[in-house]
């Protein structure tokens, strides 16, 4: 018998049912390090595909080693926090699988894409509140994007429907988020800044950096 541990990422691709189409999207050198797929494959519920699209989107899942503590970490905050049907959880991860990284391997930067002043103000140090400084995990950076949008006034139903449509939303820096809403808060529009989350497009979202798909 073949020990599991020394399986390549493509044979442990093959195992869990990838088609040979699905691991010809994989890059020649894909690295070596199968943990964290392992662990999406045969414990928190991934499929084949999702895995590939994963490691296309983010190489380090499969090129370095990483912190499965962390990834399991983050799955299970996610489904406590917003109930997510299997689907919708494996669609926030395909697209945003830095997700599933420690805070320390995900780039922090604040990110001006000129779609709104106020990320030139963050970026000149307002607002005053940032990140906390006590505990820097992601499933924490989760709980406080969370909590932010909930301040504003977006409704818990509508948090949920903004991460798994815009899973982005989930990996911008808090000081730009908090930005973002402290620029709408000073429009003085009727209504709270979270009545635009019914909008077809939240103005937050226009924050996003380039490059990143909204879906």
């Amino acid at each position: 018998a073949v020990d599991a541990s020394d399986e390549s990422v493509r044979e442990l691709l093959a195992r869990a049912g990838a088609t040979d189409r699905e691991l010809a999207q994989l890059a020649d050198d894909v690295g070596g390090e199968t943990g964290l797929a392992r662990y999406l494959l045969d414990d928190a519920g991934f499929l084949p595909p999702d895995v590939v699209e994963m490691v296309e989107r983010c190489p380090s899942i499969t090129s370095e080693p990483q912190d499965i503590a962390v990834a399991t970490q983050t799955v299970e905050f996610m489904n406590s926090t917003f109930a997510l049907r299997k689907c919708d959880l494996r669609k926030v991860f395909r697209e945003q699988p830095t997700l599933l990284l420690s805070n320390a391997a995900r780039p922090t930067g604040i990110y001006d894409t000129g779609a709104c002043p106020a990320i030139l103000a963050s970026t000149a140090g307002r607002p005053a509140a940032g990140p906390r400084k006590d505990k820097n995990d992601t499933a924490t950076s989760i709980y406080d994007t969370v909590y932010l949008l909930s301040t504003v006034g977006v409704r818990p139903k509508h948090i949920k429907e903004m991460v798994v449509r815009w899973p982005q939303l989930l990996t911008l820096p808090i000081g730009q988020m908090l930005a973002v809403t402290d620029f709408l808060t000073s429009l003085d529009f009727e209504g709270s800044v979270g009545s635009l989350s019914a909008a077809p497009r939240p103005g937050w979202v226009a924050a996003t950096p380039t490059g990143r798909a909204t879906r």
